[in-house]
């Protein structure tokens, strides 16, 4: 053992008398790796292991600590977080649907139909996999009890082939805390925009997640 260690498990020793006044300490040689051993109010330094009906104490427990260790190694990188907010932004044609984002057993969808009866229609919609959802939307209204087979929306439809963009909203909440929301100031719709005829698009701003917590 170095003599840098002998000393600590000499000065070791030398703390636990201190701080243990007049309970006795029984010595080890100075080069020895020194465990903590109680039996009644005696402590013993020893070697290797504590004797039979001995207990094994660590210095801590009495006070007295050595030097600090080296530090340790860094640990592996943590997963990303997730934000509950996700912006999007992206044109649909004729026929095409696509999922904006899901939370729970909340979906919402975003879904384009060009000259169907003569109309052209950009639909935002939420739908659930549970019953006793709540939701609402700027074309649907609110569903206090949103289920199976129901949605809340918000549609931007015009005459075939003539521009439309507005502002709309759709949101909901699952029973169990999971949410799905678009306000009105963050979602926008159009249909025919851009000097593009047959197109949708789709741009906004969802809260997605629980955020009961």
């Amino acid at each position: 053992m170095k003599a840098s260690t002998r000393r600590g498990a000499w000065l070791t020793a030398i703390g636990i008398a201190f701080v243990l006044g007049g309970v006795t300490v029984a010595p080890l040689e100075a080069d020895a790796a020194l465990l903590i051993c109680k039996r009644k109010k005696r402590l013993t330094l020893r070697e290797d292991k504590c004797k039979k009906k001995e207990q094994m104490l660590d210095a801590a427990e009495l006070g007295v600590t050595g030097p600090a260790g080296p530090a340790g190694s860094d640990g592996p990188m943590g997963a990303p977080g997730v934000s509950p907010m996700l912006g999007f932004s992206f044109s649909l044609t004729d026929g095409e649907t696509k999922t904006i984002a899901t939370s729970g057993p909340l979906t919402m969808t975003a879904s384009c139909k060009i000259n169907d009866g003569g109309m052209d229609t950009a639909t935002i919609a939420i739908d659930t996999s549970v019953d006793n959802a709540a939701g609402d939307g700027a074309t649907s209204g609110p569903d206090p009890d949103l289920d199976i087979g129901e949605q809340v929306t918000s549609v931007e439809s015009i005459a075939t082939g003539m521009p439309v963009f507005d502002e709309g909203e759709a949101g909901a909440r699952a029973p169990d805390g999971s949410i799905l929301m678009a306000a009105e100031n963050h979602l926008l719709t159009g249909v025919n925009v851009h000097g593009v005829i047959g197109t949708c698009v789709f741009s906004g701003v969802v809260v997605v997640g629980d955020l009961t917590n």
